[in-house]
């Protein structure tokens, strides 16, 4: 039986989780936000137990560097700043992840996106097959016949669905 790697979009799972769940304001005791924690780590255990995953990778973009930014100044500079609260939230996310027991990977000056693509790459090397987990339409060149991307829209995991190639060709033409 193949196996299956959920590749997680972690940046991508925490801005919808920011901004979906603001309203709760779930803090700890001294004050540090917590709520875009909170839902994108329910949405990667909800993830495994729709996908029957076998090992998951998160990755999230490097925070101190990227090249894309540095060799073409204009890449993303449309963006507002993150909201405080969201940027410390980014940075707990990956000590929460990681002492859960979830691989995180932050490749210096990359982005999740790269270790999305590097993960499916591998996972199909090893003879795997990977679900993409991410609100972000960019993962839709990873979809193979081994490789499928859970795209996370309003309604959480269970309402997203999975593309494969087939689904792919029906939802854009």
């Amino acid at each position: 039986m193949t196996k299956t790697l959920l590749a997680v979009d972690g940046n991508s799972l925490l801005h919808r989780s920011f901004h979906a769940l603001a309203g709760s304001q779930l803090r700890t005791r001294d004050g540090q936000a917590t709520w875009a924690v909170k839902g994108a780590f329910s949405q990667i255990l909800g993830a495994v137990d729709r996908v029957g995953a076998d090992a998951v990778v998160v990755g999230f973009d490097d925070a101190a560097g990227n090249v894309r930014r540095d060799a073409h100044p204009h890449y993303k500079s449309h963006r507002a700043p993150k909201p405080p609260d969201l940027v410390t939230q980014l940075a707990l996310a990956v000590d929460v992840f990681w002492s859960a027991g979830l691989h995180v990977v932050i490749p210096d000056g990359l982005e999740a996106d790269d270790v999305l693509a590097s993960a499916s790459a591998a996972a199909t090397a090893a003879g795997w097959h990977t679900v993409v987990c991410t609100s972000d339409r960019d993962a839709f060149a990873l979809v193979s016949d081994t490789t499928s991307v859970l795209r996370i829209i309003n309604g959480g995991v269970e309402a997203s669905p999975v593309l494969t190639p087939e689904r792919l060709r029906l939802l854009t033409g």
